[in-house]
């Protein structure tokens, strides 16, 4: 149904409903309101409102499409201001006085407009006007569908194409107009980004909402987001922009206390105290764990180097808590370094599964005379004293690589088939996992794009 029909029925309806409600006004006389009276009324401002949306909806289309005619003239008038504003610069320059020339070459470039791309503006076109509006920008005139010339095949594909967009995380195909582009060029559908949106709101890791480690603005994507997670993310943003913040110490509540409700350093919150929190600072302490110093989390290390990475984006020394390079600790330890260094080469050198695979046992064949098996090889009995030397030199010379590359950036990364675990949020994948090159860590494509 097109908007003016729509329109139309939305307006025969509250003709309809004004008589019914003047009628029933009419028939009430002693002035009290029932149920069916508030029902009435509830439905006749919805269509009130309904109708004030559609006769909004079509201004702005009407706005839009005159921005879209007049769009080269506009642009030619602005070109125009442009160079005579250069003229001018140009001008003053030449002048005698050169703090005239400066104060006067200063306000025009601190005023300079920031214009909406073509893309941009096809995409607002075909999400709140129409599609041939956004075709019109990109310079597709309207074709004839019953022509079936090749040259008209063509021009169709040609603006098929123009329109047609692959989001990065599901390879599905949508309109532009329904996928948004990250500032690294990537491309997402509304499902995928608010995905990205609402892991940043479950998980600090994610926070901010980022891709090829360049953060995603909200206020440039949010037509692709639904508005739920949107109002969301928004509400959440104070949270996690706080570097020291504070929660309720109740497990049952949890809640992050604003600033705004500390006073000399104490938080108010309305839940009950219990003395969980304390019993685990008390473990940490014993078991020599270290706090963040930024959120406070409570971080426990087995392997790898002294540079941790909190979730919420934090760097500092594992011994002393302290931000990362600004201490004389030591940048790992040797045994943490090699329990590292023999994980990343049993994961690559996993035997076959079963205890006669692990013996190099053949087992006979059910189908051949026991006679006619060929007796089994005796054991060398320096092949596992080889295999552990073996093992020990990998695992040294591992050791050494990661040593050297204990400060990663994780920039480049290899493929691996096969069912990994991501060692960043312990999913499991079943058909690939990414290694980083540097450090040796194995990661899936979600963290790999949005939280290292």
């Amino acid at each position: 149904m097109d908007r003016e029909s729509e329109l139309l029925l939305l307006e025969m309806q509250l003709e309809d409903l004004n008589q019914l409600v003047a009628g029933n006004d009419a028939m009430n006389c002693n002035g009290d309101r029932s149920d069916y009276d508030v029902s009435l009324e509830l439905l006749r401002q919805d269509l009130i409102d309904r109708i004030t949306a559609h006769k909004d909806r079509a201004l702005c289309s009407s706005i839009a499409c005159a921005l879209n005619r007049d769009h080269p003239a506009l642009e030619h008038q602005r070109e125009m201001e442009n160079s005579a504003l250069q003229d001018r610069e140009m001008a003053l320059s030449l002048d005698q006085d050169p703090t005239t020339a400066r104060t006067a070459g200063q306000d025009p470039h601190n005023q300079q407009e920031h214009l909406l791309d073509d893309e941009t503006l096809v995409k607002l076109a075909m999400r709140y006007n129409s599609e041939e509006a956004g075709m019109s920008i990109l310079g597709f005139d309207n074709d004839d569908a019953s022509d079936t010339s090749p040259a008209a095949a063509t021009r169709r594909a040609l603006k098929q194409a123009a329109i047609t967009r692959q989001c990065t995380a599901c390879q599905d195909n949508f309109k532009i107009c329904d996928i948004a582009r990250a500032p690294c060029s990537h491309e997402y559908c509304g499902e995928c980004l608010g995905a990205i949106f609402t892991g940043a709101i479950g998980d600090e890791a994610y926070y901010p909402p980022r891709c090829c480690r360049q953060t995603i603005p909200l206020e440039k994507v949010r037509m692709f987001l639904p508005a739920d997670i949107a109002q969301d993310f928004q509400a959440k943003v104070p949270e996690l922009e706080t570097k020291d913040r504070t929660y309720c110490h109740v497990p049952n509540c949890s809640a992050w206390i604003s600033p705004d409700h500390i006073v000399n350093g104490t938080g108010t919150c309305d839940c009950p105290a219990d003395e969980g929190t304390q019993q685990l600072l008390e473990v940490a302490r014993g078991q020599r764990w270290q706090r963040c110093y930024q959120c406070r989390r409570v971080i426990e290390l087995n392997t790898g180097c002294y540079h941790i990475t909190c979730r919420c984006g934090a760097h500092f020394c594992y011994v002393c808590g302290e931000p990362w390079k600004t201490c004389e600790c030591p940048h790992w330890s040797e045994a943490n370094l090699l329990a590292r260094a023999e994980q990343v080469f049993d994961r690559g050198n996993n035997q076959a599964d079963g205890p006669n695979a692990a013996a190099g046992h053949i087992a006979a064949p059910a189908n051949i005379p026991a006679a006619a098996v060929t007796p089994e090889p005796r054991p060398d009995p320096f092949a596992r004293v080889y295999q552990e030397v073996r093992r020990e030199r990998e695992v040294r010379r591992i050791a050494e690589e990661l040593r050297a590359n204990h400060d990663c950036y994780h920039e480049k990364w290899r493929f691996i088939n096969g069912s990994h675990d991501c060692e960043e949020c312990g999913h499991t994948l079943p058909r690939y996992i990414f290694e980083c090159r540097g450090c040796r860590m194995r990661a899936c494509w979600r963290c790999r794009r949005h939280r290292l």
